[in-house]
């Protein structure tokens, strides 16, 4: 099929029909490359267990580690509202 018969099949959709086609174009347009974004962080997660085995990391709990960036967040939010 050229490009021209799928715009004038697509342009003969009923008007909502035409809006899923063209949110489902433009959703694949942005995707980025899974299998790039899988090997980035493959990456990541043997440099993080490298450098814990290493002894240049520190493991923390879960628990913890929301509360920090809860801490961090509130400490953003304060500074940017007296400021």
């Amino acid at each position: 099929m050229t490009l021209e018969e799928v715009k004038s099949a697509a342009l003969e959709l009923p008007m909502e029909e035409q809006e899923a086609l063209v949110m489902s174009i433009l959703r694949n347009l942005e995707a980025p490359n899974n299998s790039e974004i899988d090997l980035a962080w493959a990456k990541e997660g043997q440099s993080r267990l490298q450098a814990y085995r290493d002894g240049r990391l520190k493991a923390v709990d879960g628990p913890e580690s929301i509360a920090r960036v809860r801490k961090k967040l509130d400490e953003k939010i304060q500074a940017s509202s007296s400021g």
